[in-house]
């Protein structure tokens, strides 16, 4: 199991040749635990009408992916942006790899409710960015 996070370019470009060093060492089975998948909101093909009618910008997720699928059979994921469910998924035009979505906010809302409890807080606001926290 390789645990690795994407968050920086150099923490994809670091992943990569940790795969690639596994491979070349023979290794036949490895999973990965990427905790924060970077580019994981550009997992589709959107318009960048800035740059003119028909520019789009990469499908940058996918193609991750697709490296990553040449190295390792099965990665784990945290809440990634491009699932909206838990559990086991595959993503779209990438053969070969499960990927298991993890959901971290129950323990992170559990943890916070303890805190709030050891403030005694009378009556705490949660805010979140946007409509989709709430799930």
């Amino acid at each position: 199991m390789v645990i690795h996070s994407t968050k920086t370019t150099r923490g994809l470009i670091e992943l990569m040749l940790i795969l690639g060093a596994l491979k070349k060492m023979g290794v036949r089975e490895v999973t990965c635990l990427i905790p924060y998948f970077g580019y994981g909101r550009q997992h589709k093909n959107y318009p960048v009408p800035e740059y003119g009618e028909e520019a789009i910008g990469a499908n940058s997720a996918k193609i991750i992916l697709e490296i990553i699928s040449q190295f390792c059979e099965k990665i784990y994921t945290v809440n990634v942006h491009f699932f909206k469910e838990e559990g086991l998924q595959y993503f779209e035009g990438v053969e070969g790899l499960k990927i298991i979505n993890l959901n971290a906010f129950p323990i992170l809302v559990e943890y916070t409710l303890s805190v709030i409890e050891k403030l005694g807080l009378p009556k705490p606001k949660l805010i979140g960015c946007d409509a989709g926290v709430v799930s």
